[in-house]
């Protein structure tokens, strides 16, 4: 029975996703306004599975010949990360409403800039990296943030707490600062 638990246990980063992986199925999303999140969810199933593989492969100890990028899961999170703010940042800055943040050309640029600095300065990919999480943070409350402050701003006539930007955008704020 304590082996069910851990297992279960050590899978929980796939069981998470498969939440919003499941409520994508069963909706079936047809909104093309939410086609990063919808890709963001399977970029995430995939990753975090292939992670866990990966991680028990490394407990039966069937890595050790591959190379050492290769050798443990910490890529995967790695790319996790990545993907989390490439897809969110696409979905956030297509709301149109972001449009004038003169910020946002320059953001993704300078965010691949640093994540290649770190990965060939100072960190192996191979690693966790703290420095590529505390970036994601900063940016996707950045992002987040912005996102509130301009639908407060904005005289349209799209109510923003209805629209699904507003949910997937507090969504991601309360990841950030967690």
């Amino acid at each position: 029975m304590n082996e069910i638990v851990k297992t279960i246990l050590a899978w929980s980063e796939v069981w998470g996703i498969l939440i919003p992986l499941t409520i994508l199925i069963l909706y079936k999303v047809k909104d093309r306004e939410l086609k990063p999140v919808v890709l963001y969810v399977w970029i995430a199933v995939f990753l975090n599975i292939a992670g866990r593989i990966f991680a028990e492969l490394w407990k039966a100890k069937l890595l050790h010949n591959m190379p050492s990028f290769l050798q443990n899961n910490l890529l995967f999170y790695n790319l996790h990360s990545v993907a989390r703010v490439l897809l969110f940042t696409w979905f956030i800055t297509n709301t149109k409403l972001l449009q004038p943040f003169r910020l946002l050309r320059i953001i993704i640029p300078v965010y691949a800039l640093l994540v290649l600095i770190n990965f060939i300065f100072f960190e192996p990919v191979s690693t966790f990296s703290t420095r590529l999480y505390a970036v994601e943070s900063i940016l996707l409350l950045v992002l987040c943030i912005s996102f509130f402050l301009y639908s407060i701003k904005d005289e349209s006539d799209t109510i923003w707490m209805d629209h699904p930007a507003f949910i997937v955008a507090t969504g991601v704020s309360l990841y950030a600062v967690s």
